[in-house]
């Protein structure tokens, strides 16, 4: 659900943007980051359930709820220092280049 979404909204962003602008320009290390983001996430919420479904025993279930809630913890904390990254320290490499 997720990935559908973000997904979705790029490739809605990318049309949008085409139909508007002829030429689209984005920073590499603004887009690096982003991309590592998204991958830490996605194998941050999708291993500890595809390790119990591999398993399939249900003392493994409680565990892998443990791992999911401190996965999650993290991933809030990872996302408040990237806003942190992205709007203070390095605000430079999110911004438009001709402006």
């Amino acid at each position: 659900s997720i990935l559908s979404n973000l997904l979705l909204v790029m490739g809605c962003a990318f049309l949008a943007g085409g139909y508007f602008f002829q030429i689209q320009k984005y920073n590499q290390a603004g887009a690096a980051t982003q991309c590592s983001l998204m991958a830490m996430s996605v194998f941050a919420i999708g291993l500890p359930t595809i390790y119990v479904n591999i398993l399939k025993q249900d003392e493994e279930w409680e565990h892998m709820v443990t791992v999911s809630r401190w996965a999650s913890i993290l991933l809030l904390m990872v996302y408040f220092l990237y806003l942190v990254f992205q709007l203070k320290t390095h605000a430079s490499l999110f911004q438009d280049e001709g402006g």
